[in-house]
C-alpha cells in the first residue's frame, strides 16, 4: 500500500510536477557549475588547456585576490540556494550574484579574445545564465517550498478532521445554538 506522500505526489497536477522538475534540474545544474568552478579555481587553475602556463584569472587580467572573493561568494551562493530555510532575500542575492558572475564571465572571455579559440568560452556562461533564469522563475513562483506537492497542503476528510502528512488534527465541534454561553 503506498504511503500518503506517494499517493499525494501522484495526484499532484502534471504542470506542478513539471515546474518542480524544471526548477530542481536548473538549480542543480547552476549549483554544479558553481561548485565545479570553485574546485577548479582552488585546485586546478590552468587556462585554456591542462598544460597552460597561466591561470584563468591571470589570463582574464583579474587581480589574484578576486579569485578568493569569488570562490567564497560562489560557495555561499550554492549554500543559499540549496539549504532549506534560507531567507528569501539571501536567495535573491545569490541569484543576482550568480547572474552577474555568469554574464561577466562571458564578457571577460569575449574581451580577451577567447571566442577565437572556441565560441564555447563565451556561449557556455550564457547557457548557464539561461539555466539560472529558469531556476529564478521557479523561485519567483514560490521556490522549493511551493514544489513540495500536495502532501504538505492540508486536506479535509469527510469526517471533518484535517490531515497534514499523515498526522490527524481534530477540529473542535461547531458550537450549537442549544449550548449555554
Amino acid at each position: 500500500m503506498p504511503s500518503t506522500a506517494e499517493a499525494a505526489s501522484r495526484s499532484a497536477p502534471r504542470g506542478a510536477r513539471r515546474a518542480a522538475l524544471a526548477y530542481w534540474i536548473s538549480t542543480g545544474l547552476v549549483c554544479a557549475v558553481m561548485v565545479f568552478s570553485v574546485l577548479s579555481f582552488t585546485f586546478y587553475d590552468h587556462f585554456p588547456f591542462p598544460n597552460g602556463k597561466e591561470g584563468a584569472f591571470v589570463h582574464l587580467g583579474l587581480p589574484p585576490y578576486f579569485k578568493v572573493e569569488l570562490t567564497i561568494a560562489k560557495a555561499l551562493g550554492v549554500l543559499a540556494l540549496l539549504v532549506p530555510g534560507v531567507p528569501r532575500k539571501i536567495r535573491e542575492f545569490a541569484y543576482f550574484g550568480f547572474g552577474l558572475t555568469l554574464l561577466s564571465a562571458a564578457v571577460a572571455h569575449f574581451s580577451v579574445g577567447d571566442a577565437r579559440l572556441s565560441p564555447l568560452y563565451v556561449l557556455d556562461p550564457l547557457l548557464f545564465l539561461g539555466c539560472l533564469t529558469v531556476s529564478y522563475a521557479g523561485f519567483l513562483r514560490g521556490g522549493p517550498e511551493a514544489f513540495r506537492g500536495p502532501s504538505a497542503q492540508p486536506s479535509v476528510e469527510s469526517n471533518g478532521a484535517a490531515t497534514v502528512r499523515s498526522v490527524r488534527v481534530a477540529r473542535p465541534p461547531p458550537p450549537s445554538e442549544a449550548s449555554p454561553r
